[in-house]
């Protein structure tokens, strides 16, 4: 009954996962083992079921490979989006290697930027409110394009509680080829060159999964640098906390409906950590004093659920302001696929997001006023 629904699919998982004699390297059940949450559409239960699919019938994969599956997969889903939903009419994305270079100058980071036409070109004049947003992909799959339709749900929000804000998706390097710090590199990056911009524009984090740990580690590395200005806040979507942790808790508890398997992220944890160990370069365990006002949103049904309500815990204790929400019956980073979930649950979902993001951007500059006003005195 499913299949119907996955069909723009299907082509992708045959053409990607012949190159890895994927019939052999399946490495759990492909099906789930429990009913699907009653908060789920067909549509919804469909994407959950191809991703599943894609994570157990790859563990074996070359990752290259994956990496075409994963592009594939998020052409259909990001362009259903924009026919089915309705969408700021004149949205703008300059995606990589095209378009407007950010703030026009060298030293650009790669990645893309997404605006609304009402607004200014960030090649001529930078936003004065962007959120930075950082993919997810297990450290290694992924891209700016793949996440398109969250970064453009998060726009059409900012559109609706911020105004005069966009986007920048970073697009980092990724291992086995470039593992850590790299891919935190690119995000620190990326960030000082928003910093720079002129006027100095209110700056977001966001990211999702393993983006959120890496937005996290950004934040960390920022504090202790003492250079960069702090972010007026952070969004962490899913985030991948702890990388040794793979079969306790909600691993167990929710791995009948969640479409991540603990045999499939494995090995994506070490290419990342590239030879460290795993705990060295995982955020749990961090000192997390002194972060901005974070946002953490897990999933009712998610497999990691029980590290991030653990980290949230930790971020608390060390004095971190953090607004927490758990989705009733969603799973791992469902906003990837909350075009196919009901218009008002999206609209919910990224309206929390614009709402979150919206307050901190007036928060900061309410802050920047009162200095100028001081330093006028």
């Amino acid at each position: 009954m499913l299949l119907p629904l996955c069909a723009p699919f299907w082509p992708s998982l045959r053409s990607c996962l012949a190159q890895c004699n994927w019939c052999h390297s399946r490495t759990c059940d492909l099906a789930p083992s429990a009913a699907p949450p009653r908060e789920w559409t067909c549509a919804f239960t469909a994407a959950a079921a191809y991703l599943r699919a894609l994570m157990c019938t790859s563990a074996s994969c070359p990752v290259r490979a994956v990496q075409c599956l994963t592009e594939r997969l998020a052409t259909p889903l990001w362009l259903w989006r924009c026919q089915n939903r309705q969408e700021p009419s004149d949205v703008r994305v300059s995606p990589l290697g095209g378009g407007p270079p950010l703030g026009g100058g060298p030293g650009q980071p790669p990645g893309e930027w997404l605006w609304c036409g009402g607004g200014c070109d960030p090649s001529v004049l930078p936003p004065l409110r962007v959120v930075l947003y950082v993919h997810g992909g297990a450290f290694a799959l992924c891209s700016p394009s793949t996440h398109r339709g969250i970064t453009l749900g998060l726009l059409q929000a900012l559109e609706r509680g911020a105004g005069n804000a966009a986007v920048f998706a970073v697009a980092y390097r990724q291992p086995p080829a470039h593992p850590h710090p790299a891919p935190a590199d690119d995000v620190l990056a990326a960030y000082a060159f928003l910093a720079a911009l002129e006027p100095r524009p209110a700056i977001v984090l966001a990211g999702d999964s393993s983006g959120g740990a890496l937005v996290v580690e950004a934040l960390l590395r920022i504090r202790d640098g003492g250079v960069l200005p702090a972010p007026a806040g952070a969004i962490c979507l899913s985030p991948w906390c702890d990388l040794e942790e793979e079969a306790a808790g909600s691993w167990e508890e929710n791995k009948g409906v969640d479409y991540v398997p603990a045999a499939g992220v494995r090995r994506y944890a070490e290419a990342y950590a590239g030879g460290k160990a795993l705990r060295d370069v995982s955020i749990a365990g961090a000192d997390l004093r002194g972060l901005p006002k974070l946002l953490v949103v897990a999933g009712e049904k998610e497999v990691l659920l029980g590290q991030i309500s653990r980290f949230v815990a930790s971020a608390r204790t060390a004095g971190v302001t953090v607004e927490f929400r758990v989705e009733s019956g969603m799973c791992h980073v469902w906003y990837a696929f909350s075009m196919l979930a009901t218009a008002e649950q999206e609209k919910e979902w990224y309206g929390r997001l614009g709402a979150f993001a919206a307050a901190r951007f007036s928060e900061r500059e309410e802050a920047d006023e009162t200095g100028a006003m001081q330093k006028l005195v």
